[in-house]
């Protein structure tokens, strides 16, 4: 059994790291210079505004290729969580029973895009860091080398009313495990 004394002394060492992460210090930073986890957040990262054109309701069309051929159509809907630094998207039931949650964001240390999908079926995927190329209206997801599985989309926008979007998943020996494309179209 633990001592009383040894008790205490285990409480006031956690409240003490509690505090040391929790309590900012000077201008809301840590000692260190860090952020502390209360510290005013940084002004919102211009690159948001890429996001935005995801704002509102979609129909959507899925197209996929491989491993079965197939269509499936549903809804998605983005809205702005969390002060605005996080696109929320959420489909409608899809023709084969599920649905899913995104959240999308810029990552101002990683320089890109984070979109992360979560499934009713019970899986969850963050692509790899997106980047945008403003001549071309695009977004493109492109996994490291380095891998073992890889992942190359994009999204196009040909205009504000409408999405392209493609997407190929492929195992370390370079077979397909999937390969979808789609088409978007904002609901008025």
């Amino acid at each position: 059994m633990i001592g009383s004394a040894h008790r205490v002394l285990v409480t006031t060492v956690l409240l003490g790291i509690g505090a040391a992460l929790f309590v900012p210090g000077e201008r809301g930073y840590g000692q260190d210079g860090t952020p502390g986890l209360l510290a005013r957040p940084e002004p919102r990262a211009p690159q948001l505004k890429v996001l935005e054109r995801l704002r509102g309701t979609w129909d959507v069309t899925v197209t996929t290729r491989a491993p079965q051929a197939g269509t499936m159509t549903y809804v998605e809907a983005y809205e702005w969580v969390l002060d605005q630094r996080f696109l929320r998207g959420e489909t409608s039931q899809k023709s084969d029973g599920t649905h899913d949650i995104f959240m999308a964001t810029y990552d101002p240390v990683a320089k890109g895009y984070r979109f992360w999908m979560f499934s009713s079926a019970g899986s969850s995927v963050e692509l790899p860091k997106g980047t945008w190329d403003e001549k071309t209206q695009s977004m493109e997801w492109k996994s490291p080398p380095q891998m073992d599985v890889s992942f190359r989309g994009q999204w196009i926008f040909p205009d504000k009313d409408s999405r392209r979007w493609t997407a190929v998943l492929k195992d370390w020996k370079g077979n397909i495990i999937l390969d979808a494309v789609g088409t978007a179209t904002r609901r008025r």
